[in-house]
């Protein structure tokens, strides 16, 4: 009798042991709905934008923005095997600069320069599964936004740079916005339990075609600014950013039932 009973409770938790492992099979099919967590790096266009024709005339600043990285949190819908629409907000930050020297003709330092850039991007992308092997997707996407760009520029003078540029040390911040896109090749696939991994290489298109100061100040190349007036370069050129460039994105994706 013992022997029956423990025979039968034996194949009992082999059953359901079964049923469950049935349970947590992953596929595409199936589920629809992930949260998402990815982030990028890449190259940007960006180099001196936002304050090159304000460092002053014949001063040299060595420094570029040359990298910039990206995380996004959102999540996505996919109503069958073939189409992912992925929901999300994207923060980019480009590498900042930091200690900068801007000399003048004969080398001498006029000042030291700090320059940081962040981008808060709300997004929407549709991604269109081009072919499948197993748990593995091949995705075509595109990716559409609207970016908040701020970016803050220090100058710290010195007793030279005062005397030759005609004002103190100051900090500017500057505000913008502008519609982006993105286009992408790459791949999802299952990872563990109901979670996949992604990995991406794309192209984005981002530029901000005019700034606004925001605060009031006296800067090298404008002079006198007030709260909320356009930014322009020292030709009389609006300035401007420029985050295009290439990226590469990794990332997981983990679905809720």
């Amino acid at each position: 009798m013992k022997s029956q009973f423990g025979r039968s409770f034996l194949i009992f938790i082999f059953l359901l042991g079964g049923a469950k492992a049935s349970a947590r099979v992953f596929s595409f099919e199936t589920e629809n709905f992930a949260a998402v967590l990815e982030g990028t790096f890449g190259t940007t266009h960006l180099a001196q934008d936002g304050f090159a024709a304000n460092k002053g005339g014949g001063v040299s600043l060595s420094e570029n923005y040359n990298y910039t990285g990206s995380a996004k949190l959102g999540f996505a819908l996919a109503p069958g095997d073939k189409m992912n629409f992925v929901f999300g907000l994207e923060v980019l930050r480009p590498l900042s600069i930091s200690a900068a020297k801007g000399n003048n003709a004969s080398g001498t330092q006029l000042y030291t320069f700090d320059s940081t850039l962040i981008a808060l991007n709300p997004m929407f992308a549709v991604e269109y599964a081009y072919s499948r092997s197993g748990n593995v997707r091949y995705l075509f996407g595109v990716g559409l936004g609207y970016g908040q760009v701020t970016t803050t520029n220090e100058f710290n003078m010195t007793e030279t740079g005062v005397s030759e540029l005609g004002v103190s040390s100051y900090k500017e911040t500057l505000k913008g916005s502008a519609i982006n896109g993105y286009t992408s090749l790459g791949l999802e696939a299952h990872f563990v339990d109901k979670a996949t991994f992604t990995f991406q290489a794309g192209y984005r298109l981002f530029k901000v075609h005019e700034l606004k100061h925001g605060s009031s100040l006296t800067n090298v190349g404008e002079g006198a600014v007030s709260d909320g007036d356009i930014a322009y370069n020292a030709d009389g050129s609006k300035r401007k950013v420029d985050l295009t460039g290439m990226f590469l994105s990794m990332g997981f994706r983990i679905y809720i039932p």
